[in-house]
C-alpha cells in the first residue's frame, strides 16, 4: 500500500533507546488496543491509519464515530494526540473527545465554537489547542481557554520540539509560540506551499527528536534546522492527513523528566498519578515490577525485562503505594513511593 520511503534517522539509538521503544509498544488505551510507538497515527478525514515508520506500511485501524445525546455520526477528526494520561484525544469539527481505538468511538467531553483545529499534549499534562488564538484544554471538562491570538491561523497541527512550541499555519509558516504572549511568536522557517497538515515529533530523547508533517497523503521528515521537508512515506491512502502523533510526542516539550535521561537507571512518571505510569528500569532485566500498599499487601505484579513499562494502575483506590523492582531470587533492587490520586 505504500510506494516509496526515505529513512532518515539522524543518530544511531543506543541499546537503551531501543528497549525503551519496544517497551512503549505495551502502552494501554482504555479498550485494548496498543499501538507501536515507533509507529505513525495519522486521521484522514473520518479515518485513523497507523503507518509504520520503518516500512510505511499503513494499517487502517478504523472510521471515528462521534457519540453525543443527539446520537452517533462519523465526523473530520481534524487532529489527534496523545496524553501522558494514556488516554488518546482528539478534535473533530465543534467536538473535543476522547478517542478509544477499540471500538473506534469518539466519546464527546465537550463542544465549542473556537475554530480550533490542531492539538498537542505537554509532558505536564497541560493540552494545548490552536486555530486563531492559542488555548489550552481541560482535558476532564473539555473548557477550552484562550491564551491570546496568535500571528497566523492553524494550518492543522501544534508539536513540541526540544521544549518549545511550534505551530503550522495554512500559508506554510512553521510558528515558533510563545505561549505566554501569543501574538509575539516569531516565525521559525516556511515550508512552502503544499497544505502542510499535521506536525508531530518522533522523540528518542532529549538530543534526538524527528519531527515530521503531513501533506495530502504523503509524510515528510522536517528539518528544524532549516525548516524544510524531505518525502519520508507516500500512502495508499485516499483522503488527505488532517493530524498525527506518536505515542510519547509529549515528551519533547520537557527533556528534564528523566525517562530519556541515560544517567537514571530508575525513574517513575508521573506521580502523582491517577493510575497510568511509567517506569524506567535501564539496569533491571529480567526482574518484575511489584506494587504494595501501606501495609505491605501486594496488590499488583507484572513481568520486567528493563526499558521503559508502561502501567495501568487505575483499579487501584487512591492512597499511598510502594512500587518496587524484585529479582526472581526476591531481592529487591529499587522502590519508589507512588502516590494515586483520583
Amino acid at each position: 500500500m505504500h510506494t516509496t520511503h526515505k529513512n532518515k534517522r539522524r543518530k544511531t539509538i543506543t541499546l537503551f533507546k531501543l528497549f525503551g521503544q519496544i517497551a512503549l509498544v505495551l502502552t494501554i488505551l482504555f479498550g485494548g488496543f496498543q499501538a507501536n510507538s515507533q509507529n505513525h497515527l495519522v486521521s484522514a478525514w473520518t479515518d485513523l491509519y497507523e503507518v509504520n515508520s520503518a516500512t510505511c506500511a499503513e494499517t487502517f485501524l478504523c472510521s471515528i464515530t462521534i457519540t453525543t445525546g443527539g446520537g452517533t455520526f462519523s465526523s473530520v477528526v481534524s487532529d489527534i494526540a496523545y496524553h501522558p494520561n494514556g488516554n488518546l484525544y482528539g478534535i473533530v469539527t465543534d467536538y473535543f473527545v476522547s478517542i478509544n481505538l477499540a471500538s473506534c468511538g469518539a466519546t464527546t467531553i465537550s463542544t465549542h465554537a473556537t475554530g480550533a483545529n490542531s492539538l498537542v499534549a505537554a509532558a505536564d499534562g497541560t493540552l494545548y489547542a490552536a486555530g486563531s488564538d492559542l488555548y489550552t484544554v481541560d482535558p476532564v471538562t473539555g473548557v477550552f481557554t484562550s491564551l491570546g491570538a496568535l500571528p497566523c491561523l492553524s494550518g492543522g497541527d501544534l508539536a513540541f520540539y526540544n521544549g518549545e512550541l511550534y505551530l503550522t499555519c495554512f500559508t506554510g509558516v512553521v510558528l515558533k509560540v510563545n505561549i505566554a504572549n501569543p501574538a509575539a511568536s516569531s516565525v521559525a522557517g516556511n515550508l512552502g506551499s503544499g497544505n502542510w497538515f499535521g506536525f508531530w515529533a518522533a522523540h528518542y530523547g532529549c538530543d534526538d527528536t524527528q519531527m515530521y508533517v503531513g501533506s495530502q497523503s504523503e509524510i515528510y521528515e522536517v528539518d528544524m534546522n532549516t525548516v524544510s521537508a524531505t518525502l519520508s512515506c507516500s500512502l495508499g491512502i485516499q483522503s488527505s492527513i488532517a493530524g498525527g502523533t506518536m505515542e510519547g510526542d509529549f515528551y519533547a516539550s520537557d527533556c528534564d523528566l528523566g525517562l530519556f535521561d541515560e544517567d537514571l537507571s530508575f525513574v517513575v512518571f508521573p506521580n502523582p498519578t491517577n493510575g497510568e505510569i511509567q517506569v524506567k528500569m535501564t539496569d533491571f532485566v529480567d526482574t518484575k515490577v511489584v506494587v504494595s500498599d501501606i501495609t505491605g499487601r501486594q496488590v499488583f505484579e507484572q513481568l520486567s525485562y528493563g526499558g521503559i513499562m508502561n502501567l495501568d494502575l487505575h483499579k487501584l483506590r487512591q492512597g499511598t503505594y510502594f512500587l518496587s523492582i524484585i529479582t526472581n531470587e526476591g531481592q529487591t533492587l529499587a522502590s519508589e513511593k507512588v502516590e494515586i490520586v483520583k
